[in-house]
């Protein structure tokens, strides 16, 4: 079974300033469901059995789904599972000291498109811990993602006793998933002027830009402007291209400022419905730029490019 999605963009592009055009709709995938289903699947594997020392029970084994079967579990939010390469996820449920809680491990290709899930609905500017290559709280749930896993555990309130019952799981889980590991290409984003806990990774269609996969971004601000700087590794210019194809479509395209040294003249700039000024180029052979872009913005941009050579 094939599946048409539309990816969602990174949630961080919702706070850039936007005109009052619509923007091209965002391009479809075509994604093989079947094959993702056949895929080895290890989610479950890290669900912990009872612990009679510790005081945690199991209730049962543990269920298993698979993408092709998911859509009545999931819903709506299934395109976004198959966007990153869901794989399937396994889920059980426990008795910790007296306490319910439930534990959902869901398993997508590789490290990086489960990062870029996990951070998907993760709230900008949040306070991370440890756990995991990341994670954070949202009243009685905690996620972290690790390896190619995304982890979600609840509980049904936020009292003390229960919350202590839901980290104990999540230490259990974590010291079997013995990772701390993010996707290594947000270490090339600048420091200065980075909004917290901003990173996305988008595996396809960034900004809504075909053929624009693989992409790392950070939200930024400067002088109370704000724009998303992003990354890809593009050797070949092929998505140079794409995003070029996609700004004489929506505007026209013009030169990037000389002051951001592109190599060979790889730097352009058009306006693009709903997302703002976007401006990009060619150094060592990767893609960089910014979504939002704004002229305070330029110095960065400079800065950034030329940190690359």
């Amino acid at each position: 079974m094939k599946r048409l999605c539309a990816v969602a963009l990174g949630m961080v592009l919702l706070l850039l300033a936007c005109g009052k055009d619509e923007p091209p709709p965002t391009p479809e995938l075509t994604i093989d469901v079947d094959s993702l289903s056949q895929l080895p699947l290890r989610a479950h594997e890290y669900l912990p059995p009872s612990d009679s020392a510790a005081h945690v029970t199991r209730l049962g084994e543990p269920a298993v789904v698979r993408p092709n079967e998911a859509e009545s579990r999931l819903g709506a939010l299934l395109d976004d599972y198959l966007a990153y390469g869901f794989v399937g996820l396994g889920e059980a449920s426990y008795d910790v000291r007296g306490i319910p809680v439930t534990v959902e491990i869901a398993q997508f290709g590789d490290l990086k498109t489960a990062y870029g899930f996990y951070a998907l609905a993760r709230p900008v500017g949040v306070s991370t811990g440890s756990l995991g290559g990341e994670s954070y709280e949202s009243g009685p749930h905690l996620y972290f993602t690790g390896k190619e896993f995304v982890v979600t555990i609840s509980v049904e309130g936020t009292a003390p006793k229960e919350l202590r019952a839901r980290d104990l799981l999540a230490a259990v889980i974590n010291e079997a998933l013995d990772t701390n590991k993010q996707p290594p290409f947000f270490l090339f984003f600048p420091a200065a002027h980075k909004v917290g806990t901003s990173q996305q990774y988008a595996p396809f269609n960034f900004a809504g830009v075909a053929g624009l996969d693989d992409v790392y971004s950070n939200l930024y601000e400067i002088e109370s402007d704000t724009a998303v700087l992003f990354l890809t590794v593009d050797r070949s210019g092929e998505k140079f291209l794409h995003l070029q194809e996609y700004g004489e479509a929506v505007d026209g395209v013009e030169a990037a400022s000389a002051l951001i040294e592109y190599e060979g003249g790889h730097g352009l700039t058009f306006e693009a419905p709903g997302k703002g000024r976007i401006t990009a180029g060619l150094v060592q052979g990767k893609l960089v730029g910014v979504v939002g872009y704004r002229d305070s913005f330029e110095r960065l941009l400079a800065l950034w490019v030329k940190g690359f050579k």
